[in-house]
């Protein structure tokens, strides 16, 4: 998992934190499979959907800190 994740997650509760991250974990390992042609900005654009959805009361910099994350992570990961 993405140190960068865990820093921006590390302040919430647990179970939100635990929320958060499995939502961007789930996302960056389903990337390639996403349509929207660039699995990266694919993610991040899942990402923020699905905290939105699952968290709506989570700030919308953080929302957009944790999908640019998740992005980052498989940009490096899948060398898309």
């Amino acid at each position: 998992m993405d140190d960068t994740l865990l820093l921006l997650t590390e302040r919430l509760p647990r179970r939100r934190r635990d929320l958060a991250l499995d939502i961007c974990v789930e996302v960056i390992a389903i990337a390639p499979e996403l349509p929207g042609g660039h699995p990266g900005r694919a993610a991040r654009s899942a990402v923020m959907l699905l905290l939105e959805l699952a968290m709506p009361d989570l700030s919308e910099r953080h929302r957009s800190d944790l999908a640019h994350a998740a992005e980052r992570a498989v940009v490096m990961s899948h060398g898309a």
